[in-house]
């Protein structure tokens, strides 16, 4: 018996001692790491690069298109509309909000199922949101498929195809989000602050999400409607960082140079001047908590003082009193140190 297993534990061993030369042989065959791999790029130092820097260039029909290099793998892309809720008015409120979950669904040339692979090809991701004055169109991809990120975004804005079962579709979804926003103290703050701020009869008093009552109004005629009218050539710009902007500029020209410079329905879209009113709105709700908001005008962003508006801000600072990752945001912030940490009963001030 002991015989028998001095022989395994050699036949172990031996095999052992096999697998090992293989191993040795396999490694030796392989190139070292100080030599150079055939057919690989010259790889530049950062520091050898030109030095990030935003350019804009305005095409004919009078798109701007804007880019800064930041020589990564990944590129950022989107396209701003001059739009949303403040050009919208009572028989369109909602609009944008309908246009904002229509975007990147079937095309003249794309179905959403191929769409939606056409993105997942290039290691991509894609999405629309709608505000009180922008739209935007935008995403992410691996810097050589640029083109068809590029290709993709000009098919879903100038070739949607507004199908009735995808506007039926998405009118679902907007039905569900509005039930979740009631029970969302933020968004609903949000709006009543605009609506007692503006009135809702002002433009940025409008709605940001689609009133109930024009849910099941709206159709595709409201939708192109209001993109002949706002989607135009000046009131979009076209950006991007991690992409050379001449070829950002030569594909713009590629898949924007049929979009019209301005509104081909005969009205040009105006920017009504919003009153600061004030006013108060309050809801009762079901929550242990009691949530309050308070707005003050301090001007636009192109105030003169918005510096010194924006380091109020920042000084004033807040949230809660930790976060996943430690201590909370702001923790030496006046709304900290005089609210936050002086009453127990405040769970939130910013």
């Amino acid at each position: 018996m002991q015989s028998v297993a001095a022989l395994k534990r050699c036949g172990g061993t031996a095999v052992r001692s096999s697998m090992l030369r293989a191993q040795s042989r396999t490694l030796a065959s392989q190139p070292s790491l100080d030599v150079e791999m055939p057919g690989m790029p010259q790889l530049t130092p950062a520091s050898a690069q030109d030095k990030p820097a935003s350019k804009v260039t305005v095409l004919d029909n009078g798109l701007r298109v804007a880019s800064e290099e930041n020589y990564g793998q990944v590129t950022a892309l989107g396209m701003f509309v001059d739009a949303g809720s403040r050009y919208e008015t009572a028989a369109n409120s909602g609009v944008s909000h309908l246009l904002e979950h229509m975007a990147f669904k079937s095309t003249e040339n794309r179905s959403t199922l191929r769409l939606v692979r056409d993105i997942e090809d290039i290691g991509g991701q894609m999405g629309a949101a709608s505000a009180r004055e922008f739209m935007i169109y935008q995403g992410e991809c691996l810097r050589d498929h640029v083109e068809t990120a590029v290709d993709i975004l000009s098919d879903t804005i100038l070739r949607p195809k507004l199908s009735p079962w995808d506007i039926d579709e998405q009118r679902k979804t907007i039905g569900y989000e509005l039930e979740d926003m009631e029970q969302n103290a933020q968004a609903v703050l949000t709006e009543m602050l605009h609506a007692a701020a503006y009135t809702e009869q002002g433009a940025l008093g409008h709605p940001l999400w689609c009133p109930k009552r024009n849910l099941n109004k709206l159709g595709e005629d409201d939708l192109r409607s209001f993109m002949t009218t706002h989607f135009t050539a000046k009131r979009m710009v076209l950006s991007a960082a991690g992409v050379e902007h001449e070829r950002l500029v030569d594909l713009a020209n590629k898949y924007f140079a049929d979009l019209p410079s301005a509104s081909t329905s005969g009205s040009e879209p105006k920017t009504e001047k919003s009153t600061y009113f004030g006013g108060e709105r309050r809801v009762q709700a079901e929550s242990p908590l009691t949530h309050v908001a308070l707005c003050f005008d301090a001007g636009s962003w192109s105030a003169d003082d918005l510096l010194e508006t924006c380091t109020l801000h920042m000084l004033l600072g807040g949230g809660g009193s930790f976060s996943a990752g430690g201590p909370g945001k702001g923790m030496y912030s006046r709304l900290y140190t005089n609210v936050l940490n002086k009453y127990h009963w405040v769970d939130s001030a910013t």
